[in-house]
């Protein structure tokens, strides 16, 4: 019995060991990579996926598919530059608007604004199309320009056409904002053509780009009124002006007290 506790207990003290000195003298496997995890590392950083041979049921597909993994993503750079047609001038802060077709119908935006040369960077772009659209108040929006990233040609031009602005506040003879009322412009000419902006709550406005010519201003209470001829006016506006005024009208109400405005419009520059 004692002789075979022993054998038993030296079969057990074999095993320990043998058990101790796989995990200290791992076996060499036969899809082991080559050079170790430092030369993976080391090409991982020079940008070059290390080569991996014997995966099990490898093959060269397999390899390069590894490689593509691993291989960052291609990006590229688009330089625009904002001027201004008719005199070449660079056009600072304009708004560039960059937009991509995404899955299921949406667009995605990238929105960057032209620093004092007129010149915006974008950086890191994925190859695709880009639809470019320019704006900037004062001037009319660019037409949509479709831009193929990558492309030789990495710095695009676009100009703006300067346009004419109006703005201003409306005011009841309180001196009191009456939140109702619309501002309504009306080319003259062979255009004929119709503009009609809202007030903001505190009675101010601005139109939107408007082209030289001559125009006529009204006011009206809502869409089916008539105009107050008091509060009608003509102005010839060219490119870059922006023109302010303030307008006086009445509330139409007979409780209150007269106020010492006047209906009418007032130029402001």
């Amino acid at each position: 019995m004692s002789k075979f506790r022993a054998v038993l207990t030296v079969l057990m003290l074999a095993m320990a060991l043998a058990f101790a000195l796989s995990v200290i003298f791992p076996p060499r496997h036969e899809w082991e990579m080559p050079g170790g995890v430092d030369l993976l590392v080391q090409d991982l950083r020079d940008g070059v996926p290390a080569e991996v041979e014997g995966l099990p049921g490898g093959n060269a597909q397999k390899q390069e598919g590894l490689r593509e993994s691993l291989r960052p993503p291609m990006s590229y750079d688009l330089q625009i530059e904002v001027r201004e047609e008719g005199t070449g001038q660079p056009i600072a802060e304009a708004t560039v608007r960059l937009e991509s077709p995404l899955a299921g119908g949406q667009i995605a935006e990238i929105l960057r604004w032209t620093d004092y040369t007129g010149k915006v960077y974008v950086a890191k772009l994925a190859a695709q199309t880009y639809t470019v659209v320019v704006d900037k108040v004062g001037y009319f929006s660019s037409a949509p320009l479709a831009l193929a990233v990558p492309d030789e040609q990495t710095s695009h031009q676009i100009e703006l056409r300067p346009g004419a602005m109006l703005s201003g506040q409306v005011l009841d003879t309180q001196g009191r904002s009456p939140n109702f009322g619309l501002i309504r412009l009306r080319k003259r000419g062979p255009e004929q053509e119709e503009r009609i902006f809202r007030l903001q709550l505190d009675g101010s406005f601005q139109t939107d780009t408007l082209s030289g010519g001559l125009w006529v201003l009204d006011w009206l209470p809502h869409y089916n009124a008539k105009a107050d001829p008091r509060i009608t006016t003509e102005i010839a506006l060219v490119p870059q002006d922006h023109r302010r005024l303030e307008i006086v009208v009445e509330r139409g109400t007979e409780e209150e007290a007269p106020g010492d405005r006047f209906p009418g419009v007032r130029w402001l520059n």
